[in-house]
């Protein structure tokens, strides 16, 4: 065969490939349309189809030929393939003990802690881990126990004395708590954390002065302790002194969109009679937690107290109640307001209401006789 014969027939096959392809392309449309039945008999017709069906395999093999996306392994997956490979190796159940506490799996941090200490029990901070996994099971006389193992393994670790500190502030072992702070503050005095929680402990116990002087030390040692700083504002503002501002206004600074700080701020310029900076704060408040109760309250005081809107103020105690269904005060106080719009029906439900939930509720009680 001549060479100009084989290209011309080269040239020719591509030709009729483009032709089939485009003529599978514009009448592929066609078909699926329900148009196939006007090619009947076509040859034209049964070849794109055949070609139609020939590509559609062919796509769905490209389908299936395509890798299965990679898996993305969580950390706890990575450590459970180590362990496969090293089951002997107690720090892989120790990693993996503290990955699902982060992520509160409990019950599998438990498991991971206790293999870990029964390949190796010398290890205080396994020690640790078990106590702090415990108290977030409740399991409060088992993390006792950890820690005190903990500190007995390791009597320099002022982490293992503050922990011990916070749990038994927590069960209310005030003496021991305060004695385990020490401890901690003998290793390293400077320590905020452990003067916090004294601080803690006398404000429980009703020392003020002494909770102050902590609260103080602790900011000394960590301008930024944002709840020490809301712990002082808080003493201050019981005696309505103005220094209570300063430390509020500081602890939003941290914490700008602080729920607890706007409300226990609006709550002081309340007590103060300040009363537009504490309505502010109360809305900005419902901007960050617009189901917080407390504050729908405080408007609806405010309105009732101050404006003598009774009507504004039965829409705040109504939406107080809408979060907090068992807010005798609202009821209560929305009583009272029917009561002065005339409505002694609305009132006695109410009062009714606050006596169903707290039964020696004197106050409800004198509104109703009153009635």
């Amino acid at each position: 065969m001549a060479r100009g014969e084989g290209g011309g027939d080269i040239i020719w096959a591509q030709g009729l490939k483009r032709f089939l392809t485009e003529t599978f392309l514009s009448l592929r449309l066609a078909i699926f349309k329900n148009h196939f039945c006007s090619m009947k008999g076509s040859l034209l017709g049964i070849i794109t189809l055949c070609i139609a069906l020939l590509l559609f395999s062919c796509q769905d093999q490209k389908q299936q030929d395509k890798p299965a996306p990679e898996k993305i392994l969580t950390p706890a997956d990575a450590l459970t393939e180590q362990i496969a490979k090293e089951p002997a190796n107690p720090d892989l159940y120790f990693q993996r003990a503290k990955w699902n506490l982060s992520t509160k799996k409990i019950s599998a941090a438990e498991k991971d802690i206790l293999k870990a200490l029964s390949l190796d029990s010398s290890q205080a901070e396994y020690h640790l881990l078990k106590a702090d996994i415990c108290f977030a099971g409740f399991h409060i006389v088992d993390a006792e126990n950890a820690f005190n193992k903990a500190i007995s393994l390791d009597p320099k670790n002022g982490d293992a004395y503050l922990r011990l500190a916070e749990l038994n502030l927590y069960m209310k072992k005030y003496e021991e708590s305060i004695k385990n702070a020490n401890e901690a503050l003998r290793i390293d005095k400077y320590r905020s954390k452990a003067y916090f929680i004294k601080g803690y402990v006398y404000k429980e116990t009703k020392d003020t002065l002494r909770a102050i002087s902590n609260f103080l030390t602790c900011v000394e040692q960590d301008r930024n302790y944002y709840d020490a700083i809301i712990q002082l504002a808080n003493l201050y503002a019981v005696h309505n002194d103005p220094i209570a501002l300063q430390y509020y206004n500081n602890a939003l600074k941290l914490q700008p969109h602080s729920v607890e700080a706007l409300y226990d701020r609006g709550l002081f310029y309340q007590n103060t009679g300040e009363i537009e900076k504490a309505v502010n704060d109360y809305n900005e408040l419902l901007k960050v937690d617009p189901t917080y109760g407390f504050a729908y309250f405080n408007l609806g005081f405010i309105a009732m107290k101050f404006e003598k809107d009774y009507p504004k103020a039965i829409i705040f105690y109504t939406k107080a109640l809408t979060h907090e269904k068992h807010y005798v005060e609202a009821y209560y106080n929305r009583g009272i307001c029917h009561e002065k719009m005339g409505d002694k029906q609305k009132a006695k439900a109410d009062y009714m209401e606050a006596l169903n939930i707290y039964p020696s509720y004197d106050l409800a009680k004198k509104a109703l006789k009153g009635l």
